[in-house]
C-alpha cells in the first residue's frame, strides 16, 4: 500500500504559513482581559499577568470613577544592540475600567509580585440604610 504524502505536505505549509503570520502580528500583552472577581465580604481583586515588569514599570491611576492601568515591556536588548532572537516581545497595555459606586476608591491598593499585578477594591461600607421620615 502506497502512501499519499500530500495532505502531509498540505499540513505542513499551513502550519508553517500561520506560524509565520503569528510572528509577524504586533505582540499583544498576556492577560489583556481585566475581570473583576469577588473575593469576600471585602470587596473585589484585579489581577493582570505582567511577566517580567518591575513596580516603577506599571501606573495605576484613579480618576473620578475610572481606574486606569497601564505598563509597557520594550525589547530585552540593550540599546545599540541586535538581538539574534527574542523570547519575549514587546507590548503595551493601556486598561480602563469604570468602577461602580459600591467600591470604595479611598482603600484601592496594587501590588506587583512575581509578574502578577493585583489591584484591591475594598467594597464601601454600609450598604442600604433606613432613612428617618421627620414630621413637618
Amino acid at each position: 500500500m502506497r502512501t499519499s504524502w500530500t495532505h502531509v505536505d498540505r499540513s505542513l505549509q499551513e502550519m508553517t504559513a500561520n506560524l509565520h503570520r503569528a510572528m509577524r502580528a504586533p505582540a499583544q500583552p498576556p492577560g489583556l482581559r481585566v475581570t473583576p472577581s469577588p473575593t469576600a465580604a471585602e470587596g473585589w481583586e484585579l489581577a493582570l499577568p505582567l511577566p517580567g515588569l518591575r513596580p516603577d514599570q506599571v501606573q495605576v491611576e484613579l480618576d473620578g470613577d475610572r481606574l486606569r492601568i497601564r505598563a509597557e515591556r520594550g525589547p530585552d536588548a540593550p540599546e545599540g544592540a541586535r538581538a539574534l532572537l527574542r523570547e519575549r516581545a514587546a507590548w503595551r497595555i493601556d486598561e480602563e475600567l469604570r468602577l461602580n459606586d459600591r467600591v470604595d476608591t479611598t482603600g484601592i491598593e496594587a501590588s506587583l509580585a512575581d509578574g502578577l499585578l493585583r489591584v484591591r477594591l475594598p467594597r464601601r461600607s454600609g450598604g442600604a440604610r433606613a432613612i428617618p421620615v421627620l414630621p413637618r
